[in-house]
């Protein structure tokens, strides 16, 4: 099959169909690539991860971060903890985001005693 045939046929560009067909006589390959499976840099200090946050879970991501001496960022720490299942408690009880907002039940009891009978609301 020519180039153009290709091109046509693939809706695609005549250099892509070039780069197929080579790819084809050069190394047989008739599929798209495969992907590559990347082990995160993390990977290498994850028992010492384990470790840490099994003997002191109420480190924050910084404190973990001069614990274990690495140069990793504060966001790694994170992905690293959340792959590897582990959690860090809040420093002095403070509510997260998601925590603030209550159950779905309080909101409905909430919204069940508002607006109080007789009285109007404006929101501009």
């Amino acid at each position: 099959m020519g180039t153009q045939a290709i091109a046509y046929k693939f809706k695609c560009s005549e250099s892509w169909g070039r780069r197929v067909k080579q790819e084809y006589r050069e190394q047989g390959k008739t599929g798209p690539a495969t992907r590559r499976k990347r082990i995160p840099k993390w990977h290498a200090i994850a028992a010492d991860i384990k470790r840490v946050v099994e003997t002191n879970p109420d480190l924050t991501l910084r404190e973990l971060k001069e614990e274990l001496q690495t140069s990793f960022s504060l966001a790694t720490l994170c992905k690293a903890l959340k792959s590897l299942g582990l959690t860090l408690k809040n420093p002095d009880g403070q509510r997260t985001a998601s925590s603030s907002r209550g159950s779905a039940a309080s909101n409905l009891e909430d919204s069940a005693t508002w607006p109080q009978s007789g009285t109007a609301r404006i929101f501009r």
